[in-house]
């Protein structure tokens, strides 16, 4: 049934064969969209390759459903989504000196230069789906099992969820600090590092990060809690400078918020940065514009995580 709507949807709005600029296409979440939690992949291929990668998803992915569906369970109540795109080539964008983008999940792999297409994988269904967490576990499992780098390769969606244990997300430690970062450590450390160090240098009072991004984005071969000349752990204290120049310590989020911005001052209540100032955001090719001044109270999602 989910197939027929989506067929009949793309005749019916002149989308079967769509091409374009990525801001134009890939752009497709609306204030009406449906909001489902959803995980979310890169597998780098060569284009040659590209029905094996896709069916080797799709089987695994309807075989999963199917041993569950035998023992009660359906923690999968929406669509998967395939897409495909080219990889971020500095010589597509029309930019004189473009560079690779350090930290895009979309980055050509510089041992296989053969790899040229990424395949985006996910798999999405409504927030706290009973088993969806380990559902999600057995995929990322396949996925990093499978892809290994011979023939293709896997890397996360940044704003998609990952890193799951089996009861949560954005919480396997071997993930997040061997697997993520590995992915794109491809026999030389030196754009991983210099992505990180950049982020750290343009970010000195730790706003524009969370405990997840700092658990990520360490400079391999470094400690992992860095300190300042003050002794003070700046990974897990900050403060916070707005235009007037006050300030005042406050506690970081635990936890990402809808791939948004945060600095928290109690477990329940947070601050959300708008634009205005320049700041940097670990994403796909991303640099956010953000404020130092102008702060929106929100309430911190205990729920889905959709990205």
């Amino acid at each position: 049934m989910q197939y027929e709507a989506v067929a009949a949807g793309l005749v019916a709005t002149r989308s079967g064969d769509l091409w374009g600029l990525s801001k134009n296409l890939l752009l497709c979440i609306k204030p009406t969209t449906v909001r489902l939690h959803a995980n979310g992949y890169a597998i780098l291929t060569r284009r040659t390759h590209l029905q094996q990668v896709v069916h080797k998803f799709a089987a695994f992915h309807s075989s999963l459903l199917e041993a569950y569906a035998a023992r009660g369970g359906y923690p999968i109540n929406g669509p998967a989504d395939i897409r495909v795109t080219g990889l971020d080539v500095p010589a597509d964008v029309s930019v004189s000196g473009a560079v690779v983008s350090a930290l895009s999940a979309a980055r050509p792999h510089d041992a296989h230069t053969e790899w040229d297409v990424a395949v985006w994988v996910d798999v999405l269904t409504h927030a706290n789906t009973a088993g969806a967490d380990r559902f999600y576990h057995e995929m990322e499992r396949f996925l990093v099992n499978r892809f290994t780098g011979t023939d293709s390769m896997v890397r996360v969606e940044r704003s998609k969820g990952w890193a799951y244990t089996g009861s949560r997300r954005w919480a396997d430690e071997t993930m997040l600090t061997h697997t993520i970062p590995d992915s794109y450590h491809t026999g030389s450390t030196v754009d991983w590092n210099w992505g990180v160090q950049t982020l750290d240098a343009m970010d000195p009072h730790r706003v524009f990060t969370t405990a997840l991004l700092d658990n990520v984005l360490q400079v391999r071969g470094r400690p992992q809690h860095a300190r300042d000349d003050h002794g003070q752990d700046h990974r897990t204290r900050t403060t916070l400078r707005d235009d007037r120049q006050c300030s005042r310590p406050v506690e970081r989020a635990r936890r990402p918020w809808r791939g948004r911005i945060l600095v928290s001052h109690s477990p329940r209540r947070a601050e959300r940065v708008s634009n205005g100032h320049q700041g940097v955001f670990p994403s796909s090719l991303s640099v956010s514009r953000c404020s130092w001044a102008q702060f929106q109270r929100a309430e911190l999602s205990r729920g889905d995580g959709a990205g």
